[in-house]
């Protein structure tokens, strides 16, 4: 009522629902015993429905028809989520063929035994003794039928679908090979491109790194998966060895030395500052510290490099002043205190006081 305000705040947490699943169950008869339900994940979870007690479904209970079943789970965070599948009971005087689902064409043949009473007989495309082959009936939809003879020569049938699924379309082109240091690569080399994946040595997440394979003739297979069906074709890589690359270490000169021929390997290309032509150019380099590169290429046209640091040395800076005329002695300076000095007289100090007239150089070593 003053116009004054205070706050208090708290917090509150917010857990996922788990993630729960129950596929359907196989059709049971009425007069089957009490079935232990399993299949929910994750375990632990309770079920419920008609017929169900402690986790048990009794058919007598549930009788003839259609009933779903309730899995439900109960996190460690006290959050519950649940998932249904049916469940079908028969009158025993019923017989039961259960789905059949899907197969690759190219899968081994497939033994029959959904149908119920056991005893009966599999008929359709495909079939033979019991079994199916998923070659024989060829892609499609093909309808299976199972007939049962009771006691009494009583005959009754059920039927049901089975889909054969073609294998996909893949297909994988050539490849030129690599060198042992070539950058790895994405492959793009299988079609249809974007829902296959490639394998094989030196592969990792479609991508092929040739150091990792190795030197030699290494196989790649592109595969693709579509409804569940697999197909793959395959095709060779050659990775080739690099030539082995040697190079002196080089040492320090001067920026005023004579250029030098770079000669440590055979058949090879040096570059670098200060380098032309395999030959190094101290006063083109520069002062300061190079790196030279050697570079090889071997008959099978890979290349391999090796390098080393060359320091260049700034040359002492001498300046004696142009020609003089006088008529007193006179003081030459060779500046660069603490170097060594050579003058034209043989003296070896930093100075050199002429009297005579003539030419008169130094030589400063630092």
């Amino acid at each position: 009522g003053n116009g004054c305000v205070n706050l208090e705040s708290t917090s509150i947490t917010v857990h996922p629902l788990p993630t729960v699943n129950l596929d359907d169950f196989s059709s049971v008869y009425s007069t089957d015993p009490p079935l232990v339900l399993t299949g929910g994940t994750p375990e632990g979870g309770t079920y419920s429905g008609t017929g169900v007690t402690d986790n048990e479904f009794d058919p007598e209970v549930a009788d003839v028809g259609t009933h779903t079943i309730t899995y439900s789970f109960t996190d460690g965070n006290g959050c519950t989520s649940s998932d249904n599948a049916t469940i079908n009971v028969y009158d025993p005087s019923e017989v039961i063929f259960d789905p059949l689902g899907s197969i690759c064409i190219d899968e081994p043949s497939l033994q029959l035994t959904q149908g119920r009473p056991t005893g009966g007989v599999y008929s359709g495309p495909g079939v033979d003794n019991g079994y199916f082959y998923p070659d024989d009936a060829g892609v499609g939809t093909h309808t299976l039928t199972y007939t049962y003879v009771d006691e009494l020569d009583n005959s009754s049938s059920a039927t049901s679908d089975i889909t054969v699924v073609a294998l996909p379309v893949v297909s994988i082109e050539s490849i030129e090979p690599v060198c042992l240091n070539d950058a790895p690569f994405e492959l793009t080399i299988g079609s249809p491109e974007g829902d296959g994946s490639y394998s094989g040595s030196g592969i990792v997440s479609n991508h092929f790194d040739p150091a990792d394979a190795g030197v030699g003739t290494h196989t790649i297979t592109y595969t693709r998966t579509v409804d569940g069906c697999s197909n793959s074709t395959s095709t060779d890589i050659t990775v080739l060895s690099i030539p082995t690359v040697s190079i002196e270490t080089l040492d320090p000169v001067c920026s005023n030395d004579e250029p030098f021929v770079l000669t440590d390997q055979p058949n090879s290309v040096y570059t670098g500052n200060g380098v032309v032509e395999n030959v190094f150019y101290p006063t083109v380099a520069g002062t300061g510290n190079h790196t030279i590169t050697c570079t090889v290429t071997g008959s099978n046209g890979c290349s391999n490099s090796e390098s080393t640091d060359i320091t260049v040395y700034a040359a002492p800076v001498v300046n004696l002043g142009g020609n003089q005329t006088n008529s007193e002695p006179i003081t030459l300076d060779a500046g660069n205190p603490g170097a060594t000095y050579l003058w034209s007289d043989g003296s070896t100090a930093q100075t050199l006081t002429v009297t005579t007239s003539g030419t008169y150089s130094v030589t400063v070593t630092d």
